[in-house]
């Protein structure tokens, strides 16, 4: 303890009852005596440097110990400086050590060392702001004594300024790495990185999106990073994790990185095999992998006799039925379209056929035919009118949209709605006057004309309606058993066709590692749910099928290999080793192979994500790849450094930018800029005409030519 500095109250007061008191600063704590009641608070439990408050005559003395304020009055104004001074003194000097020793210990987290990942910064952050506490911003740099004061400087900046002060400690850090790998970079690959991938290299984000355009360069960002982690000493080779979507690339990758950097054990592994470590390391023994997962031709074989047996029972015969009567077609709307070609083209695209083979041309005219078919009523599907000849210069033979021979009936779906507009594409005027046409045209020939309307269909009691009109003038129905619905549905391959349908939904449900809640967010978020839950319906049984092939071989597939790793990392079963992992054309990753990233990368101790793909070049979502994990990256992984490659060595700049504005037209592709190396003025694509007798077009063009 130092000296002891005695004060007491203004004379004036000193004959007052109980204001007799001496008040005692030492380095150590303050104190008052000669009270009813005396105290003694230490320095340390003082949350805040002492204030005063000056009157005329007298001052007091403020002070806030751990939330219970204190207070000494009736002091000497006169005095107060030097109270101030030396209860400063007292304060500074025991929060000032420790202030000054958390500098030093948060300096050491920031370390210029390594790059300050943004999850090292939030907790630099968060340690600095509570060091602070009681160091209000009311505090001048230069109240503390000057030993405190840089210490003070620090912590506020940490606190106040975090984002900015790691930025400009990152931005050095970077800088200092490529002048001091500047021959790695140099050589690691045939050609010198550009700025660009050796800046990727580098920035060690805790998750790392390097967005690549074709051709420029992203196996070779790879192969750096993975180099510059080995040469710099941040990583053992064993602390690598290479993950690529083909055997063949992952060992070209461990072979190139090994042959570079002299050196062995970087693990390079598809999806499924970095799945079947996980497994082997935990069971003791490499799984039993099904011939089904490996044979495509042996599982749909299997599918085909699955679903075969599955037909022989009454309700999955009827589960079927249905669906292909109300869920096979993925409807939309005809008044939705804007041109009479885009609907056309989606009819095309959908090939919409009813349940005896007819290709039709719209979803109300396949929902007739098939309900008069299962209905037992013979119909023909746009049979020449026979009554009188139909046939002019300006129109063809007249052809109503169903005939029903036993009862000579014929049936017209008109496409209005019950205002009688039409679809925006088809004239109104027109339409109209055909409709008016038809119906005088049967009138005057004594035939039967029943109509049902596009909006009887939009309101869903199109069937009831046609039902209802038909049993009016005599038709009788018999409706059809399941199984001669489903043997019309055999002879023209509809059952075959939607068996291979099967197979390849079936590998797509097992590479989504659906759990109810996942699945149920999956169907409520479709197109069409109804269609989507009408699908799965018929799917499920088959999936029980394939499920219990493998439990009774005690075999899994490729799948498996990616769900049980993923449920071993996450159990604690599994604890990986891993500090860097790195991914290559990442935009064809699919959820489940992200969830294990997830799982790997948060098990793991100190582990940083680097991730190169091109969202331009996504063309796998047949085989479950999500282009969102991609453009939504830092959502699903966290705080995310974005590094973007902007030069390729594939084509010249005009190719480069006709790419650019068509894969751009769509807005969720993520906007980025790709210059060519080298530029070409010249356009990009020549068109020559073949010149009479000419065997081959030139093979180039005169200069200057367009």
């Amino acid at each position: 303890m130092g000296a002891v500095h005695t004060h007491c109250p203004h004379w004036l007061v000193r004959w007052l009852p109980r204001q007799n008191f001496t008040l005692n600063i030492d380095d150590d704590s303050v104190h008052i005596e000669g009270i009813k009641r005396p105290w003694a608070i230490p320095w340390s439990k003082i949350k805040s440097p002492p204030r005063v408050e000056r009157g005329l005559i007298f001052a007091t003395i403020l002070l806030d110990a751990e939330g219970t304020p204190r207070s000494v009055r009736w002091l000497s104004k006169r005095n107060s400086e030097t109270i101030e001074s030396q209860c400063n003194a007292g304060w500074f000097g025991s929060h000032g050590e420790k202030l000054r020793s958390d500098a030093e210990r948060i300096s050491a987290l920031a370390s210029s060392s390594r790059f300050l990942r943004d999850d090292n910064r939030r907790n630099v952050e968060e340690e600095a702001t509570e060091s602070l506490v009681g160091w209000d911003q009311e505090i001048g740099f230069d109240t503390p004594p000057e030993r405190y004061r840089e210490p003070l400087r620090q912590l506020r900046a940490w606190a106040h300024q975090s984002e900015d002060v790691a930025s400009r400690h990152n931005a050095r850090f970077v800088e200092r790495q490529l002048e001091e790998h500047r021959e790695l970079f140099d050589t690691i690959e045939s050609n010198p990185l550009t700025p660009k991938q050796r800046e990727a290299c580098v920035i060690d984000e805790e998750n790392n999106l390097i967005l690549a355009g074709a051709g420029s360069g992203k196996t070779s960002v790879m192969i750096g990073r993975a180099a510059y982690l080995l040469r710099s000493g941040l990583a053992k080779s064993n602390q690598i994790l290479m993950l690529a979507f083909g055997s063949k690339a992952a060992d070209e990758m461990r072979e190139r990185i090994e042959a570079k950097v002299d050196v062995t054990g970087v693990v390079a592994r598809t999806f499924h095999s970095f799945g079947q470590d996980i497994i082997t390391s935990v069971e003791g023994g490499k799984p039993n992998l099904s011939p089904l997962a490996e044979d495509g031709k042996l599982l749909k074989k299997n599918v085909d006799m699955w679903f075969e047996d599955l037909l022989q029972k009454p309700w999955y015969r009827k589960t079927v039925i249905r669906y292909f009567n109300h869920h096979l077609y993925c409807e939309k709307n005809p008044f939705d379209f804007s041109t009479l070609g885009e609907y056309y083209a989606y009819l095309e695209a959908n090939e919409v056929r009813t349940l005896k083979g007819e290709k039709v041309k719209g979803f109300g005219e396949c929902h007739i035919a098939n309900w008069l078919f299962q209905m037992g009523v013979d119909y023909v599907y746009e049979e020449r009118y026979q009554q009188v000849e139909t046939r002019t210069p300006e129109f063809r033979t007249y052809c109503p949209d169903f005939y029903l021979p036993d009862h000579n009936i014929y049936i017209e779906h008109f496409g209005v709605d019950r205002r009688g507009n039409t679809a925006p594409y088809v004239d109104r005027i027109k339409y109209v006057d055909g409709m008016v046409w038809k119906r005088e045209l049967h009138e005057t020939n004594k035939t039967v004309l029943v109509e049902t309307f596009h909006y009887e269909h939009a309101e869903g009691i199109l069937l009831e309606r046609l039902s209802e009109r038909l049993a009016e003038r005599g038709v009788q129905f018999a409706p059809l058993p399941d199984e001669a619905i489903l043997e019309t549905l055999r002879e023209f391959g509809a059952v075959g066709d939607f068996s291979e349908l099967l197979t390849q939904l079936l590998s797509r449900y097992k590479a989504s590692h659906f759990d109810e809640e996942k699945l149920e967010r999956r169907i409520v978020g479709s197109f069409n749910p109804k269609q989507t839950r009408g699908a799965l319906e018929v799917l499920k049984p088959v999936v029980d099928c394939y499920e219990k092939s493998l439990a009774d071989t005690k075999s899994i597939d490729f799948d498996d290999m990616v769900g049980r790793a993923i449920e071993y990392v996450e159990s604690g079963r599994y604890i990986p080793h891993y500090r860097f992992i790195l991914v290559d054309e990442f935009q064809d990753i699919s959820e489940p192979r992200a969830h294990l990233l997830r799982a790997t990368k948060q098990a793991a101790i100190d582990c940083s994500l680097f991730c190169v793909g091109d969202d331009w070049q996504s063309i796998y979502r047949f085989t479950g790849a999500d282009i969102s994990l991609t453009t939504n990256f830092a959502q699903h992984f966290g705080p995310t450094r974005i590094t973007s490659l902007d030069r390729t060595f594939r084509f010249n700049e005009s190719i480069g930018d006709v790419a650019t504005r068509f894969v751009t037209q769509n807005p969720a592709q993520l906007s980025k800029v790709l210059s060519a190396h080298p530029r070409e003025a010249l356009p990009a694509a020549l068109l020559w005409p073949r010149r009479p007798g000419a065997s081959q077009p030139p093979q180039q063009p005169p200069p200057h030519e367009p």
